[in-house]
């Protein structure tokens, strides 16, 4: 359950991430931690939508990027619960950074060019990452 001591830094679709580098290993010099298609960045309250934590989506990923600062995939979501849906519809760049450079952003992902890829679907799981750390219930 999320402490609201604990300050959520972003909410997002989490993928496991053993499974995922397993399937597309980083090439920059820092690996993202928690991969992830973000959702709301710095969520007011009534954007926490704490009520969805634990819900269920799939993952399409459809696009490889990658320059010298920024690696990731451009994706389709598809959400088993109709408002997580509606959330991530409004998501303008679905994308999953899964490296940075060292002085890359992760935010600057979704810039990147994609290029079309194979697809691979892989299931997700809707949270929070925190001051605390990640929270999917």
């Amino acid at each position: 359950m999320y402490n609201k001591a604990k300050r959520i830094i972003y909410t997002g679709l989490f993928i496991e991430k053993n499974s995922f580098y397993n399937l597309f290993p980083a090439k920059l010099a820092k690996e993202i931690e928690y991969p992830h298609v973000t959702v709301f960045f710095k969520p007011k309250g009534s954007e926490v939508h704490q009520e969805l934590f634990g819900e269920k989506a799939t993952i399409t990923v459809t696009g490889y990027g990658c320059d010298e600062k920024n690696e990731g995939f451009s994706v389709k979501i598809n959400a088993q619960n109709p408002e997580l849906q509606k959330l991530c519809d409004g998501i303008l760049v679905p994308h999953i950074t899964i490296s940075v450079s060292e002085d890359g952003k992760p935010v600057d992902t979704g810039k990147l060019e994609f290029e079309t890829r194979e697809q691979v679907s892989i299931e997700a799981t809707f949270g929070a990452f925190t001051t605390g750390g990640l929270i999917l219930r």
